[in-house]
């Protein structure tokens, strides 16, 4: 039992490592664009000069678009930049005094500078001066960067203490966490990819190890707010979801949006409709069926990745009682994956469609 269990983790670490392999092998001559502003995970201090009473709404009516000012410093002085500011979001516009924003920079200016490089960047907010958000906040951070620890297809992010100025004198001087999300275009040419934006994707173009990491990932968080096939409505695919192609014609999904995973347990998360469960911390895999040896290859990467994404949250410091939660989480997550009937019962038992799309 012991060799054949050894044997399975061996057969598994290869078969995770040869998309990897072949997708490196396509990029050889791919030179991505740099980007320094998620070289580092240091914290970046920044003012945003906005007016923000035309930013949150007066009588109820908020500009679509603003122009204010953005101030970076990642510890060798400040860099000023011109912005283009405006609201972006869905649920959290319902429940945010302070708006996810998105910041739109004239890409000419930033040459030599800390966002060389960068154009429309999404910046997420602190939400409500409460310090629940601030732990919210903090804990979706952690959750990219979990991501990073699993793959090279994930969205980049970069930690800034963000102080905010009203321009116009109404409101009073707040510094509050925050962070960036590396744009879709950038993610894409980093990898070498091209966006794809159609309204269904065929589950046969889809890279299966790729689709089994994401069920996988999105079941260790606990979040039930995305999907894999289509968008939301009239949106194209995917939902909470940026769909990539890789130079040979495959498919890959990159997630994003993690505000209702139970990992966080938002006061105002709540499961997507219709899946029978009645909270966000109560999981249940919505992964497509891909075949037993690409889910034994994917819990090998995540064992293999363990360390890693406990290191993000550390027994000590201002989040040591949240994080000491979280890890509860995480750590029975690895005991279903690891556990053979608690695996077929809770992942294989509750996976969608058939392997055969990528066997025949």
């Amino acid at each position: 039992v012991r060799f054949q269990s050894a044997r399975a983790v061996v057969r598994g670490t290869l078969f995770w490592l040869i998309p990897l392999l072949l997708a490196s092998a396509g990029n050889a001559e791919h030179a991505p664009p740099s980007q320094p502003l998620f070289a580092s995970d240091t914290t970046v201090a920044a003012t945003l000069r906005l007016s923000m009473s035309a930013l949150l709404g007066k009588n109820g009516e908020a500009a679509d678009t603003l122009a204010g000012e953005l101030v970076l410093d990642a510890g060798e002085g400040d860099e000023t930049f011109a912005v283009n500011i405006s609201r972006r979001g869905h649920s959290r516009l319902e429940v945010c005094d302070m708006p996810p924003l998105k910041l739109d920079f004239e890409r000419g200016e930033l040459s030599g500078t800390l966002l060389a490089n960068q154009n429309k960047l999404k910046l997420v907010t602190h939400c409500l001066d409460e310090r629940k958000f601030a732990r919210y906040l903090e804990l979706e951070y952690a959750i990219y960067r979990a991501y990073n620890q699993l793959t090279e297809e994930s969205f980049r992010v970069r930690r800034l203490m963000v102080t905010y100025v009203d321009e116009d004198g109404w409101f009073s001087d707040k510094t509050r966490p925050a962070f960036l999300i590396e744009a879709d275009a950038l993610l894409a040419a980093r990898l070498g990819y091209e966006e794809a934006e159609i309204p269904e994707v065929p589950r046969a173009s889809l890279d299966p190890f790729a689709l089994t990491r994401i069920g996988l990932f999105q079941y260790l968080i606990g979040n039930t707010d995305w999907s894999i096939l289509k968008g939301r409505g009239s949106d194209p695919c995917c939902h909470n979801g940026v769909l990539l192609e890789r130079p040979s014609g495959e498919r890959v999904i990159v997630p994003y949006d993690f505000d209702q995973a139970g990992l966080i347990d938002t006061y105002y998360a709540l499961p997507a409709e219709g899946l029978g469960i009645r909270s966000v911390k109560e999981r249940l895999f919505r992964g497509l069926c891909t075949g037993d040896e690409r889910l034994d290859a994917t819990v090998a990467l995540f064992n293999e990745r363990r360390p890693h994404i406990a290191s993000l949250f550390p027994n000590s410091g201002a989040m040591k009682k949240t994080n000491r939660r979280v890890m509860r989480y995480v750590d029975s997550f690895y005991e279903t994956i690891n556990d053979p009937e608690e695996l077929q019962g809770e992942i294989r038992d509750h996976c969608r469609g058939s392997a055969a799309a990528w066997d025949g």
